[in-house]
C-alpha cells in the first residue's frame, strides 16, 4: 500500500496500488478479464478431462474439436492479455 499526503488536510491518503496487480478493482471486486480467465481455465480443465474420458472409452478423440476449442481459448486469452498490456502502457505514458 502506498501512502501520499492530501495537500488540503495534511492527513495521509491511502491508495490501493495492489488492487491493480492482483486483478481486482479498487473496491476489491474481481475484474471482468480476470473472471473470464478463471472461467476459461475451468472450462479447459473440464474439456480436457472429457477428452481423456473419450479416449479411454473409444481410443480416439475428435481432433478438429480439440484444435478449435484450444484455438478459440488461446485467442481469447491473447486478446485479454494484449488489452491489459496496452491499458498499462497508456497509463504509464499519460
Amino acid at each position: 500500500m502506498r501512502v501520499r499526503f492530501n495537500p488540503g488536510y495534511g492527513e495521509p491518503v491511502r491508495e490501493r496500488q495492489e488492487a491493480h496487480i492482483s486483478g481486482c478493482n479498487a473496491d476489491g471486486t474481481l475484474r471482468f478479464a480476470s473472471l473470464v480467465i478463471i472461467v476459461l481455465g475451468w472450462f479447459l480443465l473440464a474439456f480436457t478431462l472429457a477428452m481423456v474420458a473419450l479416449f479411454v472409452a473409444y481410443r480416439e478423440v475428435p481432433d478438429t474439436l480439440v484444435t478449435a476449442v484450444f484455438g478459440v481459448a488461446g485467442g481469447e486469452a491473447l486478446a485479454l492479455a494484449l488489452k491489459r498490456i496496452f491499458e498499462k502502457k497508456t497509463q504509464e505514458e499519460g
